[in-house]
């Protein structure tokens, strides 16, 4: 149970944090302010969606390290209480 609360957490946390940065990058863009504004609401949006697709390559690779330690302790676990078993 622990194990899937962790995964759930985790996958949860990055989803949040895409979220907030696909949002936030749409909301700080105004192309319709003055020309400079304009210029300054490209910049941030921009690097909202680098954050965004950064983020995104982390939490993939979290959650492949996720997987494989949920796989590696759930096979350690069942394996223990088969060698207990007999």
């Amino acid at each position: 149970m622990t194990h899937a609360l962790r995964l759930f957490a985790t996958m949860f946390a990055g989803s949040l944090l895409l979220a907030v940065f696909a949002y936030g990058g749409w909301y700080m863009l105004n192309l319709t302010a003055e020309p400079m504004l304009a210029a300054v609401s490209v910049l941030y949006s921009g690097a909202a969606l680098i954050g965004y697709v950064a983020f995104f390559v982390f939490e993939i690779a979290i959650m492949l390290i996720q997987a494989f330690v949920f796989t590696l302790l759930a096979s350690l676990y069942l394996n223990q209480s088969l060698e207990a078993a007999h």
